[in-house]
């Protein structure tokens, strides 16, 4: 059999839905995304944001519009481990904050953070990173 592909992750169907884009907008189908993007020619990981449905939308469009934010990272590790491009996915929930309004501020190995925090009686906490650059 070698490498061929049994079940096409990037088969268009209905509306040009693939089966990326549906396990994409389903909760708890992790297993499934993962077998989708686990093909020998990385058919399902090229398909995640190149091919549109008929709406204009990747797979990936359709996880994150549903906040399925575990299945881009379990892509985006693929992704990065066939390319071998060393690239770290990280991810920092939050929302956007007024950065005139942020409070301390402290540099980690070249990366600046600053920290505000919310009203007295939150215990919520905002962290900011750039790049280089000294913005005390």
């Amino acid at each position: 059999m070698g490498d061929s592909i049994l079940f096409r992750p990037d088969a268009m169907g209905p509306g040009g839905l693939t089966p990326l884009h549906v396990a994409a907008s389903l909760d708890s189908r992790e297993n499934v995304l993962d077998a989708l993007t686990e093909d020998p020619r990385s058919v399902g990981i090229k398909a995640w944001k190149s091919k549109r449905d008929s709406s204009g939308l990747t797979a990936h469009d359709h996880a994150c519009m549903r906040g399925n934010y575990l299945y881009v990272r379990l892509v985006e590790k693929k992704l990065n481990k066939k390319s071998g491009n060393g690239h770290v996915v990280v991810d920092i929930p939050g929302r956007v904050i007024d950065s005139s309004k942020l409070g301390r501020t402290s540099k980690f190995g070249g990366l600046e953070s600053e920290k505000r925090e919310e009203s007295a009686g939150s215990a919520s906490r905002n962290w900011v990173m750039e790049e280089g650059g000294d913005h005390q």
